[in-house]
């Protein structure tokens, strides 16, 4: 499993605000964070990932889970040189820079062969996706590194990583969602399916009347006498 702790003092920056520099940990001090490594912002199936992860974004955080985006390259640098990446709305979420050496330690490199030929060793599914979406990347910029996804808790313990083996290959909705009803829903009643389908109203009205329901039984259970 990842550790996030050898590297909490980091200095993360703001890709929007490049004068906006905080520390790593005070990312996750306050609510468990999903962090969404995008390997290459010019990277057609990052993009894409990034657009699906982005409409998913806000049913996370209704769960009381922020949702980070992270990348070694900062907007107008190496494969985003011509700030398509912000321009095409593929990711509105927060986006931070992290030093290349710690990105690298966390999620490694292919070599050589793999990088020259990668579409030999992209998912399948990923890049159906990215077509059907009519997706536009390019390939400039280091395409050596691979990415992942971390969810952390507000003590900063890993409790779910997805490391790539090969470029697209990333967790999906449901591996992500399944984490955080593991972690943080411990005796709830939403199912992945159930979150698979709902929209963000559905899942605030659902996760209202639990909060009801607990206050009810709470009101109702016997008081013990001193």
């Amino acid at each position: 499993m990842i550790s996030l702790g050898t590297y909490k003092n980091v200095p993360v920056t703001d890709a929007r605000d490049p004068l906006n520099s905080i520390s790593l940990h005070a990312l996750w001090k306050k609510k468990p964070t999903l962090f969404l490594f995008f390997r290459r912002l010019g990277c057609v199936l990052c993009r894409s990932y990034a657009k699906q992860m982005d409409l998913n974004r806000q049913l996370f955080e209704k769960l009381g889970v922020q949702v980070v985006a992270m990348s070694f390259e900062a907007f107008g640098e190496g494969s985003d040189s011509d700030r398509s990446f912000e321009a095409g709305g593929f990711w509105t979420g927060p986006i931070y820079v992290v030093q290349k050496r710690v990105y690298e330690k966390l999620f490694g490199r292919k070599g050589i062969t793999n990088s020259f030929f990668g579409f030999l060793d992209m998912d399948k599914d990923a890049l159906a996706a990215a077509k059907a979406a009519g997706i536009q990347g390019n390939i400039r910029g280091d395409g050596f590194v691979l990415g992942g996804q971390i969810l952390v808790n507000t003590n900063g313990e890993v409790v779910f990583e997805h490391k790539q083996k090969r470029y697209g290959d990333d967790a999906t909705f449901k591996d992500l969602a399944g984490a955080i009803l593991e972690h943080f829903y411990v005796g709830s009643n939403l199912t992945i399916d159930f979150l698979t389908t709902a929209s963000v109203e559905q899942v605030a009205r659902e996760l209202l009347a639990e909060q009801i329901s607990r206050e009810t039984k709470n009101d109702t259970a016997p008081q013990q006498s001193l």
